[in-house]
């Protein structure tokens, strides 16, 4: 059974994407894509009209199929405006004398991404979060728990991590001595060319990490699938427009599609936009977006 996060003391440490993205974040998602149990579309915040995804000019377009790959260097340096709110809604079953509670997260941050190493193919990316907002709301049983919840959820945002990934934006664990980032579930890229309307699915492997949710219940961890639906201009960028469905899972609302937009030059991620939801004992929603706002490389001149 799901248990209150930050209250309960053997709880999974959620840690924010890419996706991603990375506390069954979309993350990178993140972001990509998180560790789900549920995606649907998230409301389009608030953006200037050229920010906007359009449709790519036909003589902007690729013509024929095209190959999604990961393509940085090192010294690579990714900005991305990440918002994210989570709520968590406990029940209570007819006739209990437990009282209901709600907690309520929410985050606004730079997310940076840097690749910091490039060998034969696989990045080793750093992540961290800059210029944190975050605010914490609590009703009911979890009420008072606040500012407990609040310093647990700021240790976690002001940690530094590292994942390494290959092209397909797999992530790549070398021998049972590394450190998984923990992140169960996020986009993979297919292993052939493809074409609008063709469709690739990645499955969510065996999860050791013990701050993942997937370690804790592993059966429950879904499978996505991925449509390219087609091309997108979003601000600068030239941008492939994936649709992510979730396969059967049994604690998952009914779902509907989330997005993401990948640069079709360097394989990066320039928008992700979902939301998770679970149902049990605990009605829990995860709301995540990222759009990439710098990216700091040699010769861009940015």
């Amino acid at each position: 059974m799901l248990r209150p996060a930050d209250v309960s003391e053997n709880r999974p440490r959620p840690r924010p994407v890419s996706l991603v993205v990375r506390p069954c974040a979309f993350a990178t998602a993140a972001a990509a894509l998180v560790a789900a149990f549920g995606c649907r579309a998230a409301s389009p915040r608030e953006q200037p009209a050229e920010e906007q995804p359009a449709p790519l000019a036909r003589s902007d377009a690729p013509e024929g199929p095209v190959s999604l790959r990961l393509n940085l260097a090192e010294g690579d340096r990714l900005v991305y405006e990440f918002t994210q709110t989570e709520t968590q809604t406990l029940r209570v079953r007819p006739g209990s004398a437990d009282e209901p509670g709600t907690l309520s997260v929410s985050i606004e941050a730079d997310l940076v991404q840097t690749c910091v190493a490039e060998e034969n193919g696989v990045y080793e990316v750093e992540h961290r979060f800059e210029n944190i907002r975050l605010t914490v709301a609590c009703t009911g049983r979890l009420a008072g728990n606040e500012e407990t919840i609040r310093r647990s959820r700021m240790a976690d945002l002001e940690q530094t991590s590292r994942t390494r990934w290959d092209a397909r934006f797999q992530e790549v664990v070398d021998g049972a001595g590394d450190e998984s980032s923990g992140q169960s579930a996020r986009l993979f890229f297919p292993d052939r060319p493809v074409r609008p309307g063709d469709t690739w699915e990645a499955k969510v492997e065996e999860v050791t990490a013990p701050g993942d949710p997937g370690a804790l219940a592993p059966s429950l961890m879904p499978r996505f699938r991925y449509t390219l639906e087609g091309f997108d201009r979003v601000g600068e960028w030239r941008t492939a427009r994936v649709r992510v469905d979730l396969e059967e899972n049994p604690l998952s609302r009914t779902p509907v599609p989330g997005y993401t937009w990948i640069d079709l030059d360097t394989g990066v991620i320039v928008r992700s936009e979902g939301v998770i939801e679970l149902e049990e004992t605990v009605l829990f929603r995860l709301e995540t977006a990222m759009n990439l706002k710098e990216f700091g490389r040699e010769g861009r001149g940015d």
